[in-house]
């Protein structure tokens, strides 16, 4: 058995929660959880991130004091996180055009980070 990439394995996982129904709230928490959950098995995959098993805001401050991500994707992933949490935590109800904003942020952010891409890292120590 082939393993596939885990960017492979997010970005159909992110396609295929573009046509979950988001009409009820109890349907836009579940597409928000989901959609954060998608990208925190990304990145525990891709980075070695224990991103599943620790709130966003753990999560964050371990990123930020150093690690795989740079200062750029641990900004981006921030209102990413935060956006999922008031859905799933605040009952906070986002018009439709934000879950599919949402959805393209982590599509975006497992695009820039995929294993065949260059370090963003290392690109933006270069720029300094």
């Amino acid at each position: 058995i082939v393993e596939l990439p885990p960017h492979v394995v997010a970005l159909e996982e992110l396609r295929r929660l573009r046509a979950e129904p988001r009409a009820t709230p109890s349907q836009v928490e579940a597409f928000y959880r989901m959609v954060a959950q998608a990208l925190r098995v990304y990145l525990e995959r891709r980075f070695g991130l224990r991103a599943p098993e620790q709130t966003s805001e753990e999560f964050l401050q371990e990123v930020e004091r150093g690690g795989p991500l740079s200062a750029s994707q641990c900004i981006e992933l921030r209102p990413f996180l935060q956006q999922c949490d008031l859905v799933k935590f605040a009952a906070h109800l986002p018009p439709d055009r934000e879950h599919l904003e949402t959805l393209a942020m982590a599509e975006r952010f497992v695009e820039a980070t995929r294993v065949d891409r260059p370090d963003v890292r290392l690109q933006e120590a270069a720029a300094r």
